[in-house]
């Protein structure tokens, strides 16, 4: 027989049911996000951009060969590339890079910013430099796993044109281009700890490749700067001697190409550029002004007399520029501009085909990408520009004259000012979404909300009777009529739209049957009307409204990410919530030692006082409400006789304090400072780290501790936050192997921070990576683990505490391990009052928590952008770079403060209520009631706003955290499921034993 306090099968369906929904709507309307690229297959030909439609006469007229219309102006190239190189480390006068600016300053070579779009990650951003075209949004998912590139590109091009190519640096590369090197070798970019031998290994090809004449391209791939920012910051003592390192390589290559020119030969030309920037944290992903701006320097015999140049440029304009300067096709799907003043030198008939050809090249991709090109003014500007070249190309016997230079000069901004208006139209047009499965997907993210709804309604609603076969005939029409209306008009983007005829109909059918079987609309209806049920059992007291208050705040979150502003800054909201419910539940508490320490007469009774009498027989006049004592009054009683009847007088009127009020009222005063406590910790906590976007840049204590004049603080501060967690930990701990691994593990931890020289100690130590030291840690967290795991369950969760704290404290950067403390001391603070004024409300308890935990997600330092997301982390304990465990490890670090929060929300549910069996359960379901809520409406504001101007920037990356917070509840849901399964089944199996045995 079922124990009447375990939850029903039904109800567990349910509960899986939703889990499922969720991981489908998840893995459905991430595949409507990837963006259908409408460009062009294949590698591009001069035939291509000499046709009819592009005025032939231009080039027939100027006896141009049509295999060859371009002439290369430069000979051999190198290009070297400084991963997260910020324009303003080689742009401002007072660069460390003193060679590189002595050049830009002479005019011996054309610097510009070249700005970068998001997402300012690697691979995305080498493939807009060698295609010219923007980034997809799988490009940013997948930028550690990178595949063969098959879109026309730069690279490709060289090869089909003889070119012999030598490439060393970031293995990316190797990935994305495999078979185009004459030689190579790669180095992982992944590896962050590493900064010294990542570029050895580039740098120690450079004498042989220097004096070797076989290769026409040579590119290097530099990463150590960007590893130093990810392991401490742009500020970095390490980064002036890095950029110094940098900087005499490039003098060294390019003394190298100016000593082997011959007369007659070609110039050779050197590129300096970086593929993305570095935010001020050190990090990069997001749109920052550090992050997405780069240098782009050439340098080149042939700018001897060049004037000095600070233009913007777009880094997409380096993948025209450099093949047309090399005579080479442009990339057909190449959204950049040729940079004019490498082709100053250039004759003026050659510098108008180029620009031509560039425009044409625009021109086709703008066809493609929009249904009515006579709308787009670009394009006639593109023809006004070609009939004006057709023209001017009649004078080419007159070279010299004024006419023909003004009509050169008049026909050139004609061509600049086209591609400008066709690069506008073709950046806002040129992608597409599949919109069936984004529609698809927000249907199973509003589903799994409704079914959460039904998990969380109250129980009298269980027998309620709903017209099943009405409710499945209306679901199958409207599910059929969208599939037929969107397949229709999409048919050629969605996969979906492709499955065969009676795979729809099988999947339009079973969503019906359970829409019927659930009938989601009508319970949910009825679910909101006893929305007031969830606050029992603090309903008609004093603490209703911070019930109402949990509520409403969850719902207003929700709807604050329709605002990109809100999703920057979502921080802000929730230390505004966060703040504000303790405030409540301050009062809350001073009212509750108001009316235990005042003696006071009737006349001058407490403004608290009174509005506990009013609201006690006026408001709720004519029903049965709940006092101090929990004593019920009686209908219709007025406000003197509810007053004499209750408890409330004694409050009001004591004779004398007995001994149970004052155990009482210390109770209260303790309940008060623990309530203080939270708000100053929190206070404090904000402080900590500046993140979010718009502030991010302002000085915090993060900021202040990692100076180099107060690292002994820092260090000091350091050794309280181990010395608290220890304390905390080992307090809680009854196992003797598992207190002594613990401390093992600490004693480790500190060891491994000492080695890497992140904190100072008084004799000298021998750095190194730290990798036995963190591996020393992991041991002992496993230790942990499997001698508290098979114990009972209270102690089972106290030691996942322990052993998340530790992991948090190996993987955050030293700096937050003491934002980590003060969070595990507030926690402690937090649970003793959110009990008590909720009143063993579960539902509420873990409503709260969960505001804990997204609050502690941003003291960490985190954010809404990719700039936050400390890849660092992924290589502690790690000899080389391995996906599965870098991702792992990412993971734990970036949500260390959500997890550790509900780690500590079961354990204080589990201590709290006595039903066991029904806890896991009904803890689960409340998890997903807000992130149910907030999947749903943020993929419909992500849907509405997929065009929007900082969809990549903002709404996206948003999107990314949001699937990664909805896993990692979803696997903590299953595991306690499982654990709890697990658990039954053994109790069950005890007590059948216990039977047989009697």
């Amino acid at each position: 027989m079922q124990d009447k306090m375990s939850p029903s099968a039904f109800q567990q369906q349910r509960l899986l049911l939703s889990i499922a929904l969720m991981t489908m709507g998840i893995c459905v309307y991430l595949g409507g996000v990837i963006v259908v690229k409408e460009g062009f297959a294949g590698l591009a030909t001069w035939d291509i951009y000499m046709d009819q439609s592009n005025a032939s006469q231009i080039f027939t007229s100027l006896g141009e060969r049509r295999d060859a219309p371009i002439k290369p102006i430069f000979g051999k190239m190198v290009i070297i590339l400084i991963d997260a190189l910020r324009a303003d480390m080689v742009l401002n006068a007072s660069s460390h890079m003193k060679y590189t600016q002595s050049l830009i300053q002479s005019g011996a070579a054309l610097a510009f910013t070249s700005v970068v779009k998001p997402p300012t990650v690697t691979m995305p951003r080498i493939k807009a430099m060698t295609t010219g075209s923007v980034p997809g949004f799988m490009d940013m998912v997948f930028n550690m796993n990178s595949a063969a590139l098959k879109e026309d590109n730069i690279i490709t091009q060289l090869k089909e044109a003889g070119k012999t190519i030598v490439f060393y640096g970031d293995d990316t590369w190797l990935r994305l281009f495999p078979d185009h090197f004459a030689r190579s070798e790669g180095t992982t970019s992944f590896f962050v700890t590493d900064y010294t031998d990542v570029d050895n290994n580039v740098t120690r090809h450079l004498h042989k490749e220097l004096n070797a004449s076989d290769w026409d391209v040579l590119i290097l791939h530099y990463l150590g700067l960007d590893h130093i920012g990810h392991l401490q910051g742009p500020k970095s003592t390490l980064m002036k001697p890095k950029l110094e390192e940098m900087d005499g390589i490039i003098a060294k290559v390019h003394q190298s190409l100016l000593g082997q020119e011959k007369d007659g030969d070609l110039p050779s030309i050197l590129v300096l550029c970086g593929d993305h920037g570095m935010s001020d944290a050190g990090s990069h992903g997001g749109a920052s002004w550090g992050e997405i701006s780069t240098p782009l320097v050439f340098m080149s015999s042939a700018f001897a007399a060049q004037a000095v140049t600070s233009a913007v440029v777009d880094q997409v304009d380096l993948v025209p520029t450099l093949a047309l300067s090399l005579g080479i096709p442009p990339p057909q799907n190449s959204l950049g501009r040729i940079t004019l003043p490498l082709f100053e030198k250039m004759d003026d008939s050659m510098k108008l085909k180029a620009l031509n050809i560039n425009t044409f090249q625009l021109i086709r991709l703008l066809r493609k990408s929009t249904t009515s090109l006579e709308t787009e003014q670009g394009y006639w500007d593109y023809l006004h520009a070609k009939q004006m070249h057709e023209a001017h190309a009649l004078l080419i016997h007159q070279k010299h004259s004024v006419e023909y230079i003004a009509s050169s000069r008049i026909v050139e901004g004609n061509y600049l000012n086209a591609m400008r208006k066709v690069t506008e139209s073709l950046t806002s047009n040129l992608s597409s979404y599949d919109t069936y499965s984004l529609i698809i997907g927000i249907m199973l993210f509003i589903f799994t909300f409704l079914t959460t709804c039904i998990l969380i309604k109250p129980p009298q609603l269980d027998h309620f009777y709903y017209p099943w076969v009405l409710v499945f005939g209306a679901f199958f029409f409207i599910l059929t009529a969208v599939h037929v209306i969107l397949c229709t008009s999409v048919a050629s983007v969605s996969k979906l739209c492709k499955t065969a005829a009676y795979s729809t109909f099988v999947v339009i059918s079973v969503i019906s049957i359970l829409a019927a079987f659930f009938t989601f609309f009508a319970r949910v209806i009825v679910f909101l009307t006893q929305l007031s049920s969830l606050c029992l059992p603090c309903r008609y007291s004093n603490r209703d409204f911070i019930c109402v208050f949990l509520l409403i705040g969850t719902a207003l979150h929700a709807i604050s990410l329709a605002s990109s502003s809100f999703v920057e800054e979502e921080h802000q909201t929730w230390y505004f919530f966060f703040t504000t419910l303790n405030f409540l539940i301050l009062a809350d508490v001073l009212i509750d030692l108001a009316g235990q320490m005042v003696k006071i007469t009737k006349p001058a009774a407490t403004f608290s006082s009174c509005l506990a009498i009013i609201a006690s027989s006026c408001l709720f006049r004519g029903q049965r409400y709940v006092l101090g004592d929990g004593k019920k009054n009686e209908k219709g009683s007025t406000c003197e006789q509810t007053l004499m009847r209750s408890n409330l007088k004694s409050n009001i009127y004591p004779s004398k304090l007995l001994a149970s009020d004052k155990a009482a009222v210390s109770e209260t005063v303790g309940r008060m400072l623990h309530a203080l406590g939270v708000l100053c910790l929190s206070r404090l906590l904000r402080g900590w780290n500046q993140t979010g976007i718009k502030w991010t840049h302002l000085p915090d204590i993060n900021d202040w501790l990692t100076t180099e004049e107060n690292h002994c603080f820092f260090t000091v501060t350091f050794m309280v936050a181990i010395i608290l967690l220890m304390a905390v930990n080992v307090r809680q701990n009854s196992n003797y192997f598992g207190r002594i691994a613990m401390l093992l593990g600490y004693v480790a931890l500190v060891w491994f921070r000492v080695v890497r020289l992140e904190i100072k100690v008084l004799w000298t130590v021998k750095p190194t990576d730290g990798v036995l030291e963190a591996r020393m840690a992991y041991c002992c967290i496993l230790v942990m683990f499997f001698t508290g795991i098979f114990r009972d369950n209270l102690h089972m969760r106290k030691v996942l505490i322990e052993c998340w704290t530790l992991l948090s404290a190996l993987l955050l950067r030293p700096s937050n391990v003491p934002v980590l403390a003060v969070i595990v001391l507030l926690e402690q603070l937090y649970q003793k009052n959110i009990a008590i004024v909720f009143e063993r409300n579960r539902a509420m308890i873990v409503l709260a928590y969960i505001w804990l935990a997204n609050t502690s997600f941003f003291w960490l330092g985190n954010s809404n952008s990719l700039v936050t997301v400390d890849i660092a982390a992924g290589y502690i304990g790690l000899a080389e770079h391995q996906v599965s465990f870098f991702a792992l490890l990412c993971s734990a670090a970036t949500y260390s403060g959500p997890v550790l929060c509900i780690l500590c929300l079961h354990q204080m549910l589990h201590s709290l209520v006595d039903e066991k069996i029904q806890l896991p359960f009904q803890s689960s379901q409340m998890l997903l009631f807000p992130r149910s809520l907030v999947l749903a409406f943020y993929s419909v504001t992500v849907f509405l706003q997929r065009y929007h101007l900082f969809i990549w920037s903002v709404f996206l990356p948003k999107l990314l955290y949001e699937v990664a917070h909805s896993t990692i509840l979803v696997i903590f849901i299953f595991c306690v499921q499982c654990k709890a399964i697990f658990s039954t089944l053994f109790i069950e199996k005890l007590q059948i034993n216990r039977k047989q045995s009697v």
